[in-house]
């Protein structure tokens, strides 16, 4: 049986995930707007990180270098939405970070 602890990442308005962490699920619950970049970045590493918007509209900024598969970086989440950020390091640097996002409609 395979057992994956989840973690909580405490709201910060430049959080930084770190991909030497324990737990390769995280949320957090926004409560205002967010600035990501990341830490410790080990090649072949993903976290996947769920954000909450609570009630209102969320700014959401990350690293120009991030490159984004299946929607471009999203600018904003909308109030009382869910979305799942999956963020993955290819090398040490943050421009070799491959991200991620999902929301919902």
């Amino acid at each position: 049986e395979l057992t994956i602890n989840h973690g909580t990442l405490t709201y910060n308005a430049n959080t930084v995930i770190d991909f030497t962490a324990t737990t390769p699920t995280m949320t957090e619950t926004l409560t205002g707007d967010v600035s990501f970049t990341t830490t410790n970045r080990v090649a072949g590493r993903a976290i996947s990180v769920r954000l909450i918007a609570g009630a209102s509209i969320r700014t959401l900024t990350f690293p120009g270098t991030w490159k984004f598969f299946g929607s471009a970086a999203p600018a904003t989440l909308a109030a009382n939405k869910e979305a799942v950020l999956t963020v993955t390091a290819f090398g040490a640097n943050e421009a070799d970070v491959r991200a991620a996002y999902a929301a919902e409609p």
